[in-house]
């Protein structure tokens, strides 16, 4: 906390000293710690605690954008968990059932969640470490605001990456038939013309 000093209001006639509870109120509230006047009179600069000194517009614009984040922050949490608790209790109906498919996004954080804690805690593993951190990531998904995003992208792209390993066994397996149905024939020996004519006792 910088030392206070006792601050002189300058004026145009004469000079009105500030308290020092008036000083501690202008650093606890303000940040302020020094003040200045013109010849009028005017407050037209402050001095702040770690901006030093500010014109007093730029104070005023900087208090006011402090203000709004105070206000703002908890409010974006707050929409962060109520987003949150829509997707988790979204359903999707179909033939007069309801599926809660919303529930499946906690199902599959937690279930990441135990299967990466698990990794991280197996002494062998080499990616101890890096299981570590995705198990941290899995549960900040599940906590915090707006981590339902995250963990729905990752949703998806495991989602690809599945598709993308059927696809190549599709294709495994489509191209074995292939080739097997471009084999020859199992017939016979004596089918063959040219294994007769061999036979020939001429």
């Amino acid at each position: 906390m910088p030392r206070l000093r006792p601050l002189q209001l300058e004026s145009s006639h004469d000079r009105v000293g500030i308290s020092t509870v008036d000083q501690v109120e202008l650093f606890a509230r303000w940040h302020i710690t020094d003040i200045r006047r013109n010849k009028r009179g005017e407050l037209v600069r402050v001095k702040h605690a770690t901006e030093g000194w500010l014109e007093l517009e730029e104070y005023v614009e900087r208090q006011h954008q402090h203000e709004l984040a105070i206000v703002s922050i908890p409010k974006i949490i707050e929409g962060g968990y109520r987003i949150k608790e829509a997707l988790w209790n979204t359903k999707f109906e179909i033939l007069g059932f309801s599926l809660p498919i919303g529930a499946s996004i906690p199902a599959i954080g937690t279930a990441w969640s135990i299967v990466d804690l698990a990794k991280a805690a197996d002494p062998n593993n080499p990616n101890r470490l890096a299981d570590g951190l995705n198990a941290t990531r899995d549960l900040a998904d599940l906590a915090l605001p707006f981590g339902d995003i995250d963990l729905m992208i990752r949703m998806a792209n495991a989602a690809l990456g599945t598709t993308s390993a059927i696809d190549q066994f599709l294709n495994q397996v489509g191209q074995t038939a292939r080739q097997a149905s471009l084999l020859p024939p199992i017939l016979p020996p004596w089918f063959n013309p040219f294994w007769f004519f061999s036979h020939l006792p001429f």
